[in-house]
């Protein structure tokens, strides 16, 4: 289990924060035939993410897991802002990024973080890589997308074409009475977003510009499947996601949903083996799908990969993927099916944030003239 430890206190082991720590909390007496009726690419596959908002309810929490005996389970909220991930299985690789946040580290403590682990399942069962990441909630739209960039780059840079999750809290919080807090929303797309959840937006503008889009799954919707419901339920959203890439999605279902234990749902996947999972987020598969981006400039730096281990498992802060000179910040690989004639993709995105302006405005003038007719009929009437 390799997670972001809390601080501990001067007489306590203390681990920097950023390091990995890797537990095996398997019996020694049992052997590995224990876990034969586990091992079977028939057998769907149980994944989970939830965010268990600091583990305040963690008697509660663990009775919770426990019942569902789940093979991966993806944790987020712990401690500061740390993440765990849990197998069944063994983990023979695990590796953690951090470029989504500037900030120093032995001072300010853990932050937002993506942690990523391989998963060994054995007899003949292809391994896993797991991901799982935290989002921040305090920036806007334009931060969090910057985000999911820096996720994507951190999964492209493993060069692994097998069975993938990527699972976490992104908070996309962006919309109703959270426009209106420069905390949650400090950016121009708090109104540029207008009439749309910060997850519909991701779902019709964002997820389509992102190879998220080639592949992969997210089998909840960006509406009716919301998360986390605050402030008498006139804050709700999906803040929660799980995406899959080669996997049959057979289940899922939502728990806690009276948020008793978290101010989060707990999400649930059964999945399937599957080298044929059809289309994902947008409308390309992967066969078709000319990803990745062919710009050299655009290739993110290789990251080291820790080696297996029982001890506490330091690593050095990865270097941050290059950035194309003529790319801008939002417009960084990976960009979704990029033309033959454009390599770099670098205006895709300018073009669709183009088009999101003019729909905008057209909105704007449309309200705007609206409200003037209101006006002029009132004004009349009182005459």
């Amino acid at each position: 289990m390799p997670f972001l430890p809390h601080r501990y206190s001067d007489n306590e082991l203390y681990w920097q924060p950023g390091q990995i720590v890797y537990y095996d909390c398997r019996h020694p007496s049992l052997s590995n035939n224990t876990m034969l009726p586990e091992i079977s690419s028939e057998k769907p596959l149980t994944a989970i993410s939830w965010n268990i908002e600091r583990g305040y309810k963690l008697d509660g929490i663990i009775e919770q897991l426990a019942k569902l005996d789940a093979d991966i389970i993806c944790l987020q909220g712990g401690g500061v802002h740390g993440n765990a991930i849990l197998s069944k299985f063994n983990m023979v690789a695990t590796s953690r990024q951090h470029n989504c946040q500037p900030v120093d580290w032995n001072n300010d403590g853990p932050r937002r973080v993506m942690l990523q682990a391989q998963v060994e399942i054995g007899s003949g069962v292809p391994p896993i890589h797991v991901y799982n990441a935290h989002f921040e909630c305090f920036t806007g739209i334009k931060g969090r997308y910057g985000m999911l960039q820096d996720l994507l780059s951190f999964v492209d840079s493993f060069d692994f074409s097998g069975h993938k999750l990527i699972f976490g809290d992104m908070n996309t919080i962006a919309h109703s009475i959270a426009r209106f807090s420069p905390l949650f929303c400090n950016d121009i797309y708090r109104l540029k977003s207008l009439f749309v959840s910060e997850p519909e937006f991701w779902t019709k503008y964002y997820l389509p510009a992102s190879r998220l889009a080639c592949r992969w799954i997210e089998p909840f919707d960006p509406s009716d499947d919301y998360t986390i419901s605050n402030h008498l339920g006139l804050m709700r959203a999906k803040v929660d996601y799980t995406f899959v890439d080669k996997f049959a999605v057979v289940g899922k279902d939502m728990l806690n949903a009276d948020f008793a234990l978290s101010d989060h749902k707990l999400l649930l996947l059964k999945l399937a083996f599957s080298t044929d999972t059809g289309t994902g987020t947008g409308t390309s598969s992967s066969s078709s799908c000319s990803c990745p981006c062919s710009c050299p400039l655009c290739a993110p730096a290789p990251l080291p990969q820790a080696r297996s281990t029982t001890a506490i498992l330091a690593l050095d802060n990865p270097a941050h993927p290059v950035r194309c000179a003529s790319c801008t910040a939002l417009a960084a690989r990976p960009l979704a099916c990029p033309p033959a004639t454009d390599p770099c993709a670098a205006g895709l995105l300018d073009l669709k944030v183009a088009k999101i302006n003019g729909l905008i405005r057209q909105r704007v003038c449309v309200t705007a003239l609206a409200s003037l007719l209101t006006l002029t009929l009132i004004f009349k009437s009182k005459k």
